[in-house]
């Protein structure tokens, strides 16, 4: 028994239905063409409208082209990927690295896409756009790092490199031109080390292994390489000349002898200290959070706490804000994916709520136990 197909008509864009596995024919209502809708020609159909929607999800198209420290770059293939548990992509092959993961934004993410651009005097660089705005890029290895194992790489200290993350991924689309074979349905296993910075990551697929650096950039970088075609919007401004330079040469800079201890901890310490400026990382709202109530933390360090809370009050409201503000500006659930750009707004609501609560919180105390610190008209008296 069929069921009721819908799609545009070929000629002219008008809707047609149909009834698949029993119309044979369609008439056109607008343009009075003739479709042939056998059960192979509208399966073709569907593919193709499938394609042409996944095309629209691109936000740059293949044979767009980046300007990229003064070099003219192409973009010659695209893939759209979604992210699939290690066990359902790979069941009987034994990769799954057995290490805790760590929670991180790219956990939740419900897939990506992948650019290869391509410059005739520099190779090839792969341009990674994430959920929310995020970008990455990547550069593959000539020289592998010096390996205990094929998953397990070593620094110049034969030393293990920092485990992050292992993950799976479906390819749902692509097209264009691509330095190896690549079709929907390939599956690919991923494992990343080092720090979420700077990424020394491992592919493999059913047939081969290879080994690339892959760095986090900001969307302005990602602006300013294609700021000179009109069709592509990237949601940021364009970076600026010298430090857009900058950061491509440490990117092509970095090799896989150059994952040890110190330099991760220097990368670390560089995006957390970034994260502080960036009002959509959690870490931006805590510290602001610590610093609105840093009078607060003074008097009971100074003061002491009420005498009959132990400043208890004053840790949970802490607490509670902790909680929810190194979670709501990250939240990317199917349910809340409709409101994600809310998240910032519902952030500085809480920020102010606790922050008030905080201070209401401690003044109750403290002029209920007759002693210690209190607030008044902006003064903190005896």
């Amino acid at each position: 028994k069929g069921s009721t197909k819908r799609g545009k008509c070929p000629s002219c864009g008008g809707e047609i239905l149909w009834v698949s596995g029993v119309t044979d024919y369609v008439l056109c209502q607008y343009c009075h063409g003739q479709m042939d809708m056998s059960e192979d020609a509208a399966l073709q159909k569907n593919i193709s409208e499938k394609r042409e929607w996944y095309e629209r999800q691109l936000t740059i198209k293949i044979g767009s082209k980046a300007r990229i420290n003064n070099e003219d770059w192409w973009v010659l293939g695209a893939m759209i990927l979604v992210e699939l548990p290690v066990q359902i992509a790979f069941p009987d092959v034994p990769l799954y690295v057995q290490v805790m993961r760590e929670e991180t934004e790219e956990e939740d993410s419900l897939g990506w896409t992948e650019y290869l651009l391509y410059s005739p005097r520099k190779g090839f660089l792969w341009l990674l756009e994430l959920e929310n705005n995020q970008w990455a890029m990547a550069s593959t290895l000539d020289d592998w790092p010096i390996l205990n194992g094929p998953l397990q790489p070593l620094d110049l200290k034969r030393e293990d490199i920092p485990f992050l993350y292992d993950y799976a991924a479906h390819v749902m689309y692509a097209a264009g031109a691509f330095y190896w074979q690549v079709a929907p349905g390939d599956r690919m296993y991923y494992i990343d080390y080092g720090c979420k910075a700077h990424k020394l990551s491992t592919t493999l697929t059913d047939n081969e292994q290879s080994w690339s650096v892959v760095s986090t950039i900001p969307a302005s970088l990602v602006a300013a390489w294609f700021q000179n075609d009109k069709n592509i919007s990237i949601k940021a401004k364009p970076l600026e000349r010298d430090k857009a330079v900058e950061i491509v040469r440490e990117h092509q800079g970095i090799k896989a002898k150059d994952f040890n201890a110190d330099n991760i901890r220097k990368w670390s310490r560089q995006t957390f200290i970034n994260s502080l400026f960036n009002i959509y990382n959690p870490n931006f709202w805590i510290a602001l959070f610590v610093i609105l109530n840093l009078p607060v933390i003074f008097i009971i360090l100074v003061g002491g706490p009420a005498d009959y809370d132990y400043g208890i009050d004053a840790v949970l409201v802490f607490i509670l804000a902790f909680s929810l503000l190194s979670t709501v500006p990250k939240l990317k659930t199917r349910q809340l994916n409709k409101t994600r750009k809310y998240n910032i707004y519902i952030a500085a609501i809480l920020l102010i709520a606790f922050t008030w609560i905080d201070y209401a919180a401690h003044e109750t105390d403290t002029n209920s136990s007759g002693g210690h610190y209190y607030s008044s008209s902006g003064r903190w008296h005896k």
